[in-house]
């Protein structure tokens, strides 16, 4: 569930949803129609990481701020329209999407103020019950009914529900996951359950270090002793299976794929994915295949007129 908020910068202020658990981390602003202004929502990864945003469901521009542990700004990205990736070039825990032009006057270093009017619900399935059970325990024990009980905890869920949200709920995704197995051969094997024949094999040490380095002490562990790991889609980490998917098993070509923005300057470039027609074109002038390819056609004319 989303919780609410108003994030402060300098002499502006948004009214934010706050995004703390997985599904709403994953789903962001994706899909929606229409920002209202000097609003946005506000996210939460729980720790310094490198962050990866995709704006590939967007259907407007955005700015997106990147906040440290102390809501420091570290960078800032402007102007950035549907259809990217943005990753962040230095650690933070916090993001902030908000409409294109909204954060003109922000800068790294700036100093946010964040007050939260309702704290998000994180969903932590079975010990969440087990603790809604034992905060509710002595009112159970008074009850002489079992039939009294069924309509409390309906109610108590009702109230979670009822609770109002700043921003219109965004389609949330399927149930996705990644998973990472080790065959035969040593090699990295990467399958996803709703992507039936696109398996990647990793064979080179980087990418499986690469790999490796998304991993927690036990599924290391698990991957070494022949158990396959999954890794749900709408983790953070798993924006970088993402990327070695793109890389490995690039979509038809009536869907780009996302260009990737490096750095929070004004008038930032672009790099091209390797899957991209571009990264090919600038690849053949680069290396000198097309006067290679020239040479081999003239060659085969001259042959077939002296034949």
């Amino acid at each position: 569930m989303l919780g609410q908020g108003t994030i402060t910068l300098n002499d502006s202020t948004w009214q934010v949803s706050i995004a703390t658990d997985p599904i709403d981390l994953g789903a962001g602003l994706g899909n929606l129609a229409t920002l209202p202004a000097e609003t946005g929502e506000f996210f939460d990864l729980g720790q310094l990481q490198t962050i990866r945003v995709t704006t590939v469901p967007m259907l407007f521009a955005l700015d997106i701020a990147f906040l440290d542990e102390n809501l420091v700004v570290t960078e800032v990205y402007r102007d950035i329209l549907p259809g990217y990736l943005v990753t962040s070039q230095q650690p933070a825990r916090y993001f902030l999407e908000v409409n294109s032009g909204e954060l003109a006057n922000v800068n790294p270093g700036d100093q946010a103020e964040a007050e939260i009017t309702l704290q998000p619900v994180i969903s932590t399935g079975s010990t969440g019950w087990l603790d809604l059970l034992n905060t509710f325990m002595p009112l159970i024990m008074g009850m002489a009914f079992l039939g009294m009980l069924i309509p409390l905890v309906k109610s108590l869920f009702q109230v979670e529900t009822m609770q109002p949200q700043l921003l219109a709920a965004t389609r949330k995704k399927e149930n996705g996951k990644f998973q990472i197995k080790t065959d035969r051969l040593g090699n990295l094997v990467i399958t996803h359950n709703l992507r039936p024949g696109q398996d990647i094999f990793l064979q080179f040490e980087s990418d499986k270090e690469l790999v490796y380095s998304l991993l927690r002490r036990g599924e290391k562990k698990d991957l070494d002793a022949g158990w396959p790991v999954e890794i749900l889609e709408n983790e953070p980490r798993a924006g970088t299976l993402e990327e070695l998917w793109e890389v490995s098993c690039p979509e038809p070509q009536q869907k780009t794929s996302p260009k990737v923005i490096q750095g929070h300057t004004p008038g930032q470039s672009l790099d091209y994915l390797p899957d991209s027609q571009e990264y090919l074109a600038y690849t053949i002038e680069d290396i000198g295949y097309r006067e290679k390819i020239d040479q081999a056609f003239q060659e085969a004319i001259t042959r077939a007129r002296s034949s």
